[in-house]
């Protein structure tokens, strides 16, 4: 518990850039690589009952909201936005995929709690608008930006989300029709491969 409340506390030092082989390059893809495994973890470290619920997965969210390393429309930030609406459908699931030998992973602590999938219903919420925030603020500035975003929001609203449920449906399609308004052909063929 202490080492991954560590883990993300450290993330908000990282840097914007990085020194490899003695040149600066941007630190996006190695921090995107590491926020992304330590959400891999997240999905199975058990929450502490004297801090909250999923209390590691909302620190986690608070620092990359807050990371000085980003742009405020930056591609990373919104990827990991994405990213942890993946994690935060996976704690939904009544048995998570993967576990810890001899470890209560929050599917056994919680179960079908309602107050805990009510939780989580909030931060999906909030977490989609911060990104549909972003998208609105891409469609100026950039908006092939804001096509590639909305595909790839797109496919993992289709992957983990309820389309049985209307407002989840409309919002694909919603998705779907804003990722090919600003798209190229080949885009809008490799999407529908």
């Amino acid at each position: 518990d202490g080492f991954l409340k560590m883990a993300i506390t450290l993330l908000s030092e990282f840097p914007k850039q990085i020194e490899i082989e003695g040149k600066l390059v941007s630190s996006d893809k190695y921090l995107y690589e590491s926020v992304t495994n330590l959400m891999s973890t997240l999905v199975i470290a058990p929450d502490n009952p004297d801090a909250g619920v999923l209390y590691l997965a909302h620190g986690l969210n608070n620092v990359i909201n807050h990371m000085k390393c980003f742009d405020d429309t930056s591609e990373t930030r919104v990827m990991l936005f994405i990213n942890m609406l993946c994690l935060l459908s996976t704690q939904i699931q009544k048995i998570l995929p993967y576990h810890i030998p001899k470890v209560e992973s929050n599917d056994t602590l919680y179960g079908n709690d309602e107050n805990f999938i009510n939780e989580i219903h909030q931060r999906l919420t909030r977490i989609c608008e911060q990104i549909i925030q972003t998208l609105k603020d891409l469609a100026t500035t950039n908006p092939k930006r804001q096509s590639t975003l909305a595909l790839e929001f797109f496919s993992r609203l289709i992957a983990h989300g309820d389309l049985n449920q209307p407002k989840c449906m409309k919002f694909a399609v919603n998705l779907w029709d804003l990722a090919q308004k600003s798209s190229t052909p080949d885009t809008q063929k490799s999407a529908v491969i």
